[in-house]
């Protein structure tokens, strides 16, 4: 019989306490990923409330205040307590508009003088189907700080009788009272249009769709992407009445060379300006294009064969063509007078300030921008994942509002 001696009773005891500290831990880390409204603790929680509060504040609270101050802010729109839920054929009882000869349709109207992001898609194979899902998600986090919703597809409108998910996501965006622009392409230039429309937006749409064709000038316009996710309301708002360009994460994208000139890359994630702004630094050589052609035309001015050539995924000039023609448009502007001074260039770590996709862990939004969401999002083990930054997001009726949304997107053919 073997006889334990008292070292290696110790060393066991020591073995069995850092095996037991090791699986509290495990389990204290497993239910983090879930939604715990009733377990946020301390100034987290309260700072989560607050926000949410803050963001519910109507159009003219806020106006009130910015008429108290020195400063001419954007002005925010409301935030939606409970959306309506989507359903299919409702898209007949939004307001529409029909631009002739243009290959654009554009359900629902402006409220001029408001904060609207603008972000797009494709719907042209099926890869473009977690975009798709993401639109109203989306939409609705824009709403959250106080943004509406301008949102681009270019698509075959005929898929829209043969598709319940498609109906199914403008019905919900009808509901959160988002903009849509349905524009008509080839699909030979599908990806080109939805990224490229972002920059034109004020000449695509005039002043035809707008509440007040006198104030859709001072309308503040925001550029994004639509697997991203806003976070932080300050940090998209024009810092003063002096500036009129934001470029957020402005020094992310190196450099690079067009028509012998070298320029600084801005993302499309995130350019802010006011539509009188955006007017001005989309003309160039005399010419706007206010139809799907003629964006074409626009396009093939700067980069030729690349404007009429079927875009690939990856690092080319065809796939950064919106971020290349961007960034030549606001240096261009920039070089007028003395407008280089009214240019706002923001520097980010997005290693800090992001929830990125790579390292998907969210625990918390002090002092987070953004959020690159996660692809697919519509199946169920990654919702699950995403759920976690939804309960971070928003009070528990938006949050079953959103799992509602996606159970249903995923019922549909």
């Amino acid at each position: 019989m073997s006889i334990i001696t008292k070292r290696q009773k110790w060393m066991l005891l020591i073995i069995l306490i850092s095996g037991g500290f090791a699986l509290f831990n495990y389990f204290m880390f497993m239910r983090e990923d879930k939604p715990r409204f009733d377990k946020i603790r301390g100034n987290e929680y309260e700072r989560i409330q607050h926000i949410n509060t803050a963001t519910q504040k109507t159009s003219q609270n806020v106006q009130k205040q910015r008429n108290n101050e020195t400063e001419n802010k954007p002005g925010f729109v409301q935030m939606t307590t409970t959306p309506r839920n989507g359903h299919a054929n409702s898209s007949g009882l939004y307001p529409r508009c029909e631009i002739p000869d243009s290959g654009i349709t554009i359900y629902g109207k402006i409220r001029t003088g408001h904060n609207y992001s603008v972000f797009s898609s494709t719907l042209h194979n099926e890869d473009s189907l977690h975009y798709l899902f993401e639109l109203p998600l989306t939409a609705l986090a824009w709403q959250r700080i106080g943004f509406g919703s301008i949102v681009l597809l270019v698509m075959d409108v005929a898929r829209i009788a043969n598709s319940q998910k498609v109906e199914y996501v403008l019905s919900t965006l009808f509901s959160l009272q988002a903009v849509v622009v349905i524009l008509r392409s080839h699909h030979n230039y599908a990806v080109m249009i939805s990224q490229v429309a972002r920059l034109f937006v004020p000449y695509l749409i005039g002043s035809r769709c707008v509440d007040d064709a006198t104030s859709w000038e001072d309308t503040y316009l925001v550029t994004s992407d639509a697997d991203l996710w806003p976070l932080d309301r300050e940090a998209y708002a024009l810092p003063d009445n002096r500036t009129a360009i934001l470029c957020l994460n402005a020094f992310c994208c190196g450099q690079f060379q067009h028509n012998g000139r070298s320029y600084s890359m801005m993302p499309m994630g995130n350019i802010g300006m006011r539509v009188g702004t955006w007017r001005s630094v989309a003309r160039r050589r005399g010419f706007v294009p206010v139809s799907v052609p003629e964006m074409i035309t626009y396009l093939s001015r700067e980069f030729v064969e690349q404007a009429t050539s079927a875009i690939q995924k990856g690092d080319n000039v065809g796939w950064f063509m919106d971020q290349r023609m961007i960034s030549v448009l606001i240096a261009e502007w920039a070089r007028r007078g003395d407008n280089a001074q009214r240019v706002k260039y923001v520097r980010r770590d997005v290693g800090r300030d992001r929830m990125d996709r790579t390292a998907w862990r969210p625990i918390t939004l002090y002092q987070m921008v953004d959020a690159h969401i996660l692809e697919s999002a519509y199946k169920p083990p990654i919702w699950h994942r995403l759920e976690a930054l939804l309960v971070l997001m928003y009070d528990q009726p938006l949050f079953e509002w959103c799992k509602k949304y996606a159970t249903t997107f995923l019922s549909l053919t």
